[in-house]
């Protein structure tokens, strides 16, 4: 596994911003405008909480991957997939 390189978690979402436990690190702001994405009205906030669980989600992957073993089927290649887009290592 390579070296991370993302803020440490846990993140915290306020409003329509992400940040680390620490007050003063900023991690993202979720665009917060009136148009819709696509044909629904955006819920940014739901996107900011989404987002603000990324590294919590990240860690149960990995360690839901690890209990698995060698056991590969469709949902071991979806948490590899996933891992890898989250740790950039994906193609």
């Amino acid at each position: 596994m390579s070296e991370r390189k993302f803020t440490p978690g846990p993140w915290i979402q306020d409003g329509v911003m992400i940040r680390a436990k620490t007050p003063l690190t900023s991690i993202a702001t979720v665009l917060d405008v009136a148009w819709p994405c696509g044909n629904v009205p955006c819920d940014h906030k739901a996107n900011a909480r989404l987002i603000a669980a990324a590294p919590e989600l990240l860690e149960f992957a990995e360690e839901w991957l690890c209990m698995q073993g060698n056991d590969e089927n469709y949902m071991t290649a979806k948490a590899r997939a996933a891992i890898a887009k989250a740790t950039g290592e994906s193609k």
